[in-house]
């Protein structure tokens, strides 16, 4: 969830963790930044139900299990506005880390 305003914008994010042996999931974007998958809340959805969607857009994975180990409050400029962001950190259980490329997002980035 992205809200306008005069200052800036206010953001509500989720990312997972999710980790394999000594690996963890990263998204490489095209612009090179490598981030958590996750995403945005959408308006009237749980932290918890987004942490599912956004994983299964950016993935085909289905989330098994999720569990709250952050909320990290962030502020940082981009693109000359101001954000100020609280981030739902989750460590996923996924029923497998084989990739469905036709997600939704899957094309968007490269899962590393």
């Amino acid at each position: 969830m992205t809200l306008d305003i005069a200052e800036g914008r206010l953001n509500i994010r989720v990312a997972a963790i999710i980790q394999q042996d000594d690996k963890i999931l990263v998204s490489q974007w095209p612009n090179g930044t490598i981030s958590l998958v996750g995403g945005r809340v959408a308006l009237g959805e749980t932290t918890q139900a987004a942490i599912s969607r956004e994983v299964a857009e950016e993935t085909g994975l289905i989330v098994e299990a999720a569990s709250l180990c952050a909320m990290i409050e962030n502020y940082f400029k981009y693109d000359d506005t101001f954000y100020h962001e609280f981030l739902y950190v989750y460590n996923v259980t996924t029923n497998t880390l084989e990739f469905d490329q036709s997600a939704p997002d899957f094309e968007s980035q490269d899962i590393l």
